[in-house]
């Protein structure tokens, strides 16, 4: 008995076989149990990071996309006009091949309108039109420079200047003269000045240049600018719609530029008695001793009678006195 239960302990001791469909059963059970988590199975740790991170990438770029693209950026980028392009001018007048000339052709890059105001010691020079266009080519040609005046009946403020580029070019004020001396030979100031040279420079306008008393200044929207004929007027629109519209959301719109020739200052001015008689001069320091002629303003109900008193000169009626005492 007792060896026979040591047979039968030592046959179930032995390890079990199973047969190959066996143990594919097993397999499919084991991995049932982990997938229904009766048993935990080891994972690598950048499987995990993978499956939280992507989704975390995703959104972060797509977030950034949305930022950027709502930042206020131009949608073109304005280079200066190419020294070997020179500036814009007229192809020669007996051509009849444009293909390789400052003409624009029917498509533009940009557009703006920006008002220029000139004022000679306050007198207004309008700009006239059809400046940077010009019709007398062969079979009728028109050349239209991308820097140009259109007639006040197209809509526009006057003195607006057209900038319709087929190219991302920033043009500037001296530009615009350049292509207005190109269409005109002189402009009208005034009736004693009818024929003055287009020309602008820091110290020159149309002619007009700083001395003693005058000055050429340029102001941009009411502030004095140092820039002169360099200011880069492609940016200072005047209008509401520039094309593209995005060139009016980072610059800005309704922008003013003016060109003023005027005294550089107001001298101060005071009567002041010499003698016999009044005169005009630079203030004199002893004025302000004078009764009725000092700097203090007159109150009061006799402010009609010390008016007409205060233009009485002191000087001479001492003088007439002292005479009529000599005679």
């Amino acid at each position: 008995m007792s060896k026979r239960r040591g047979r039968e302990e030592a046959e179930e001791s032995k390890p079990e076989e199973l047969t190959a469909e066996d143990r594919r059963a097993k397999h499919r059970r084991d991995r049932a149990r982990r997938k229904a988590g009766r048993e935990s199975a080891s994972r690598s740790p950048w499987r995990r990071v993978l499956v939280i991170g992507a989704p975390v990438g995703v959104i972060s770029v797509v977030v950034a996309f949305l930022v950027v693209s709502n930042l206020p950026t131009p949608c073109i980028g304005l280079v200066p006009v190419p020294t070997s392009s020179g500036v814009p001018a007229y192809p020669p007048a007996g051509t009849t091949s444009f293909s390789s000339t400052w003409c624009p052709g029917a498509t533009e890059v940009y557009g703006t309108a920006p008002v220029l105001t000139i004022n000679i010691n306050g007198t207004v020079v309008n700009l006239p039109a059809s400046i940077g266009k010009n019709n007398s080519f062969p079979g009728n040609y028109e050349c239209d420079l991308p820097v140009l005046t259109e007639p006040a009946t197209f809509g526009f403020p006057q003195n607006t200047i057209n900038i319709l580029s087929d190219w991302n070019y920033a043009y500037n004020l001296s530009t615009f003269f350049d292509v207005w001396s190109e269409s005109f030979s002189h402009v009208y100031v005034s009736a004693t000045s009818p024929s003055q040279p287009i020309i602008y420079q820091s110290n020159d306008i149309l002619g007009f240049t700083t001395n003693g008393t005058d000055a050429v200044r340029l102001w941009v929207d009411g502030q004095l600018s140092s820039k002169g004929p360099l200011l880069e007027i492609s940016t200072l629109d005047n209008q509401i719609t520039p094309y593209p519209s995005c060139l009016g959301k980072v610059y800005g719109t309704g922008h003013t530029i003016a060109i003023t020739y005027s005294k550089t200052a107001t001298p101060a001015v005071v009567r002041y008695s010499v003698g016999p008689y009044d005169a005009t001069s630079p203030a004199n320091p002893y004025a302000a001793g004078l009764l009725f002629d000092g700097p203090l303003p007159h109150f009061g109900f006799l402010t009609p009678l010390i008016q007409e008193i205060s233009k009485v000169n002191f000087f001479s009626l001492q003088w007439l006195a002292l005479r009529g005492l000599a005679a």
